[in-house]
């Protein structure tokens, strides 16, 4: 279900689990994600949940024209975001995104972008999913720093710094 910023505190405890298994950063941070609302951008919070599984999922929701609100799009926070889940069962996810679909169906939302993160390979969440088009952007680049932070800035191009 697609909850509000205040509804979300009744979840908190099941996403305490989430940091437990260190799949919780900066991006799912409710803080965090309210530096991206503004007039014109809601915070909502995706929240599926069933048994002990969950799915979570913070989006921003914004009017697709600013003079009619009838139609909505919906966007991850910028950066690597997306879904966490704590189940990869397809049955588990079938129904959760078939749940976020109906959400967003009745709220209005026709249009949305989810960036998932590289790192978390939340992308797996969505492979059996018809609705959505999952496209590769970019090669991910990242490295570890054994020498000084000069020694690595120097070593990529102007478009990677």
């Amino acid at each position: 279900m697609l909850l509000k910023n205040n509804e979300i505190y009744k979840k908190m405890e099941k996403i305490e689990l989430l940091k437990k298994k260190n799949l919780f950063d900066i991006y799912f941070n409710d803080v965090f994600i309210n530096l991206h609302a503004d007039i014109n951008k809601k915070v909502f919070y995706f929240f599926f949940d069933e048994n002990e599984n969950f799915l979570f999922m913070p989006i921003l929701v914004s009017p697709i024209f600013q003079r009619k609100n009838d139609n909505f799009y919906f966007e991850t926070v910028y950066g690597y975001s997306g879904p966490l889940s704590t189940s990869y069962q397809l049955s588990f996810l079938n129904k959760a995104w078939k749940t976020f679909f109906d959400d967003c169906q009745k709220a209005g939302i026709i249009s949305g972008l989810i960036r998932f993160n590289p790192f978390l390979e939340n992308h797996l969440t969505v492979q059996n999913q018809s609705f959505i088009d999952l496209v590769r952007e970019k090669k991910i680049v990242y490295s570890t720093m054994l020498n000084d932070y000069m020694h690595y800035f120097d070593k990529f191009s102007v478009n990677v710094k």
